[in-house]
């Protein structure tokens, strides 16, 4: 927690500095012309709301993701607050300190912050002194993979204190994991045995005894997290890092309100048109490449794909593969894809073949942000809880795309689905944006 304090401190003073060279008069007579008392008090509020949104909590799941959407709001209310103290006290606003120097600040805040934050997170690693004790149900394929992963990746990171399974007899071990009992016993286990979550490793659970267990567990402060893929953890272990902590994904669905919804609408329009401006003028130069690069071909391409409640819609991309590749396969994993063009690793790579799905935005059938849309033999045999990608717009980039899981199928990876779907916001939403650009920056420049 001190380390993240003394980044948090490091930057706001950072952003104070950028500010300062925007000022209309020189820097050193500036350093003396500032009322550094308020700038000091400033910093402590900046801590104290960073605090208040739990910046300085020790997240499990998806950690950076937490982090950093707890400083962009502490940044927010900071601003805020401090433009509402200016007008309350009628503090005068210097007149060296020029609209320049503002627009530095706001901009510096939000992006130094947590910049800095993820530079000490590389030099000071987190250490997990508390490991939490966790129960498994399930002890198929899944679960036996899973626990399997969990003992390689993290030994030292969480405790399972047993196993519960319907078919599987009572004291038979699993990688060293006493199977404690079904799922009948489960309110006596965990009235008896200090459990910090439980975790469901079965693909196919009736909801009935899903509702069952949740009505055990949720009167005693115990998480509740499923498991809908062996996929969702076999191909992609690294998942069980620090970034993400566990491959799981919780099963309600909270709802949004029309504030958001219209907000977020909005947003989208505004944001697809700015960013259709601002990427125009390498339009003509990626279709001279595709032309160039294959003679024959479209320029664009298109394909069924699922949308909201499932519906099907037209998606939109630059063709970066060439025209005897199947339309409806699975999407190439590395660079070595025999159907891709050489102008199609490029594109892919700096995902601007992804540039026409403005389009879609704008027709109002996604949205900047949110899950990917897959292809319809992608989903056929997708279970309900699988199905809950369906109950918001997919999105241009999201959660999933700014992993090092992105080049997996979207069916191997939805616990990043299903973690924005339960914590959509405004704030969310600029997080996984601000976060694209930085990938998108570091991919570039790899």
């Amino acid at each position: 927690m001190q380390i993240k304090i003394i980044s948090d401190i490091i930057s706001f003073y950072l952003s104070v500095i950028i500010s300062i060279m925007f000022y209309n008069i020189d820097f050193y007579q500036s350093i003396n012309e500032i009322n550094w008392i308020l700038i000091i008090g400033c910093s402590f509020f900046f801590i104290i709301s960073i605090y208040n949104y739990g910046g300085y909590k020790r997240y499990v799941e998806f950690s950076q993701l937490n982090e950093i959407t707890a400083l962009i709001k502490g940044a927010f209310v900071t601003i805020i607050m401090s433009i509402i103290m200016l007008f309350i006290f009628k503090v005068g606003v210097p007149e060296f300190i020029s609209i320049k120097s503002r627009i530095a600040f706001i901009t510096s805040i939000i992006i130094i912050t947590p910049l800095i934050r993820q530079i000490f997170h590389i030099i000071f690693k987190p250490n997990y002194d508390m490991k939490e004790n966790i129960l498994i149900i399930g002890a198929g394929i899944i679960g036996k993979n899973f626990i399997s992963q969990l003992l390689k990746n993290q030994p030292n990171r969480f405790n399972i204190v047993g196993i519960i399974d319907d078919k599987i007899e009572k004291g038979k071990l699993i990688y060293g994991n006493k199977i404690i009992g079904d799922t009948s016993d489960l309110k006596s286990i965990v009235e008896n045995i200090k459990v910090h979550r439980v975790i469901i490793t079965a693909r196919h659970i009736e909801q009935d005894k899903l509702n069952e267990i949740h009505s055990v567990i949720i009167n005693l402060s115990i998480k509740l997290y499923l498991i809908p893929s062996l996929e969702s953890f076999m191909n992609n272990p690294s998942k069980l890092s620090e970034y993400s902590g566990l491959s799981i994904i919780s099963e309600f669905k909270k709802t949004q309100s029309p504030f958001y919804l219209i907000a977020k609408r909005l947003i989208d329009i505004i944001g697809s048109i700015v960013f259709f401006i601002i990427t125009l003028p390498i339009w003509p130069i990626i279709i001279l490449s595709i032309i160039t690069d294959s003679k024959t071909g479209p320029i664009f391409f298109n394909q069924f794909r699922i949308g909201l409640n499932g519906e099907k819609f037209k998606i939109y991309k630059f063709r970066t593969m060439y025209t005897d590749a199947p339309s409806y396969d699975h999407c190439p994993t590395d660079h070595t894809d025999s159907r891709v063009t050489k102008t199609g690793r490029w594109l892919r790579k700096t995902s601007l073949d992804e540039l026409p799905q403005l389009l879609n935005i704008l027709k109002g059938e996604m949205s900047l942000v949110g899950p990917r849309p897959e292809m319809p033999f992608q989903v056929e045999g997708y279970t309900p809880i699988e199905k809950l990608r369906w109950s918001v717009k997919p999105g241009l980039t999201g959660l999933w795309q700014i992993t090092p899981h992105r080049n997996a199928e979207p069916c191997e990876n939805p616990e990043y689905d299903h973690f924005y779907i339960l914590n959509q916001s405004l704030t969310l939403d600029l997080v996984i944006i601000v976060m694209t650009g930085f990938f998108i920056f570091k991919t570039w420049t790899h």
